[in-house]
């Protein structure tokens, strides 16, 4: 018998970590329209199976949030010194969306019962899941104008907390 505790999220808000300059080792994209670029990766493995009977199968599945550092870029050059916190700021909001979808991805494929290609249907899953988690970094770019409106910067960084929060 599996306790419910076992499939519990381990991602928390104090995991999330703030973004310095130290995330971004890409080189610069001068052509890029962004003046910086924070790519993120959600890595997943599967902790632990159960046979549930011949046909069903449930897994503990868990996730781990990094910054793809090597992709990510930030030009100094584009960013005045005294907005580079600020900045910094926005695009650790691209971060807490990957902490958000890794949580979602726990708690979906964790809570799951899949069949014998489990495997497969988790990977489908993992695949839907980033499509859904590419229009919220998108939204979230539309709606701060890449971090330029501050008002609506700050609202997005509560919507963001929220959601987060609420995927415990």
């Amino acid at each position: 018998m599996i306790s419910a505790q076992c499939f519990a999220q381990h991602l928390r808000e104090r995991d999330i970590p703030f973004v310095t300059l130290d995330f971004f080792k890409g080189e610069v994209k001068k052509e890029s329209p962004y003046r910086a670029y924070m790519g993120v990766k959600i890595l997943y493995r599967l902790d632990s199976l159960q046979q549930l009977n011949t046909e069903e199968f449930k897994v503990k599945f868990i996730t781990k949030v990094e910054p793809d550092r090597a992709g990510n870029f930030f030009d100094l050059d584009r960013v005045p010194s005294e907005e580079i916190e600020y900045v910094l700021n926005h695009e650790r909001g691209h971060l807490v969306i990957g902490f958000i979808c890794a949580n979602k991805l726990e708690k979906i494929i964790s809570g799951g019962t899949w069949s014998k290609n489990f495997r497969k249907e988790i990977h489908e899953e993992y695949l839907k899941q980033l499509k859904k988690i590419s229009r919220l970094h998108d939204e979230y770019d539309e709606g701060t104008r890449h971090g330029v409106w501050k008002k609506e910067q700050a609202k997005w960084d509560r919507r963001l907390r929220e959601l987060f929060i609420n995927t415990y």
